[in-house]
């Protein structure tokens, strides 16, 4: 039972890990206002428009005001330094790591 309970923790590390990675990705694009439109951007980050959307809704739920500019083709970060935005990121990472 130990050996089945371990390659399940492995899977779910390697689950973890890639949404921190994924996190980082889409963080540094919203950071840099590269993200193309809301497909392009989901593309790019190897996940569907309604995940793309499930995400940003959870970066507004912990404080994080994220737009869209039509003009620009871009989502970005509104009225946030970008240390405000890592400190709540950061957090968001420590949940990560604490299931691991």
């Amino acid at each position: 039972m130990y050996i089945v309970d371990a390659i399940f923790n492995l899977k779910n590390m390697d689950k973890n890990i890639k949404a921190i990675e994924r996190l980082c990705r889409i963080h540094k694009l919203i950071q840099r206002e590269q993200t193309g439109t809301p497909e392009e951007f989901a593309a790019y980050v190897h996940i569907s428009r309604r995940t793309l959307f499930r995400i940003i809704g959870e970066i507004k739920d912990r404080g994080i005001s994220v737009k869209y500019n039509r003009y620009s083709k871009t989502f970005y970060y509104d009225n946030y330094s970008n240390d405000e935005i890592k400190l709540l990121l950061f957090s968001e990472f420590k949940e990560i790591i604490r299931n691991l």
